[in-house]
């Protein structure tokens, strides 16, 4: 338990060395998830908590961390917390006290650089190309100046990876009432920075009464490999009803491949969630059928459904954003609780 331990005590002490005025947040999420086809155990007991403190150094300056803890199946190993999160976001033009048509940011440390937004109507995300969590090699820690310029900011990303591990994307979203966009180049400098990835993403959200609509479309073109994906989704809500659909593929699998279809209803503190998942290209046509019922008791959520899905496919279990992933399917109960 030793790292375990250290990695709280860093954080305690985070918390601690913030000044006295900061505005210091802390939250605790915890997950708990188990699936069985009553035959035979093809995914473990998988528990999860991640543990977060942030606060306000002052006007300027603000600090983040996160510690994700995972059982792996295997029961609680103190080799496998990891810190997520450790970042320190500055206002530079406020901090200089510099009177300019533009506002100069920056982000220092390691995050989960997601670029933009996880834009996307459907809550399983099976059709999904974009740069979710486009950079995973920040062991080094990174770097990002974010320009703004009225409703659209300017970004530079570098991460302090060597070789093949030295991304680095250029990008540019903003919005415009109801409709926002996300353009970004992401590519290595060492590797080629001429055969990088462009994708340009669009998202419309309307609200007509009690009706609300989102689309989504995005297209993502891999220069070096010279190949396309795109994804395109929509969302309508209607009270307590929400129906979902998406479509997506690239010309590494087929151009067009993967489908999902989604119904949700909910009452109160229930709710009820179906999504039926389809590819063309997979060995399987029919890659699952999802059907959850989750309830909520204060701050915990209780999940509870049932995954039908061939041996072949993989379908992510869509809980919290695709936290676990079942290979065979089968009853499954889950617990999230945030503090």
């Amino acid at each position: 338990m030793k790292k375990l331990w250290i990695l709280f005590t860093a954080l305690a002490l985070l918390a601690v060395a913030l000044p006295a005025a900061a505005e210091v947040t802390t939250g605790l999420v915890f997950y708990w998830h188990g699936i069985t086809d009553f035959e035979v155990t093809h995914d473990a007991v998988m528990d999860k908590a991640r543990v977060k403190v942030a606060g306000d150094v002052d006007e300027f300056n603000k600090i983040s961390s996160e510690i994700r803890w995972s059982d792996a199946g295997f029961g609680w190993d103190p080799a496998l917390p990891r810190i997520k999160v450790f970042k320190l976001d500055t206002d530079i033009t406020g901090a200089m006290g510099l009177d300019l048509p533009v506002t100069i940011k920056s982000q220092v440390g390691v995050w989960e650089s997601d670029g933009m937004d996880y834009w996307y109507p459907t809550r399983g995300g099976f059709t999904w190309v974009g740069f979710a969590q486009l950079d995973q090699q920040q062991s080094s820690g990174a770097a990002q100046l974010d320009f703004g310029v009225g409703p659209v900011t300017l970004h530079y990303y570098q991460n302090m990876g060597a070789g093949a591990d030295s991304n680095a994307w250029v990008g540019a979203n903003g919005a415009f009432g109801p409709v926002a966009f996300w353009a970004s180049y992401l590519a290595n400098w060492n590797v080629g920075f001429g055969e990088g990835a462009l994708e340009v993403d669009l998202k419309y959200d309307g609200k007509f009464g009690d009706l609300a609509l989102t689309v989504y479309p995005s297209l993502n073109y891999n220069l070096g490999a010279s190949q396309l994906a795109w994804s395109a989704g929509a969302k309508v809500g209607y009270k307590m009803l929400t129906v979902a659909a998406a479509v997506g593929g690239s010309e590494a699998t087929e151009l067009f491949d993967k489908v999902e279809a989604e119904v949700g209803a909910a009452f109160g503190d229930a709710a009820l969630w179906a999504a039926m998942y389809m590819s063309t290209f997979a060995a399987d046509a029919f890659q699952g059928l999802d059907i959850m019922a989750s309830y909520k008791l204060g701050a915990a959520t209780v999940f509870a459904g049932y995954v039908f899905c061939p041996d072949t496919t993989s379908i992510d279990v869509p809980v919290d954003g695709g936290e676990w992933v079942t290979q065979a399917g089968g009853l499954y109960l889950g617990v999230k609780c945030s503090l």
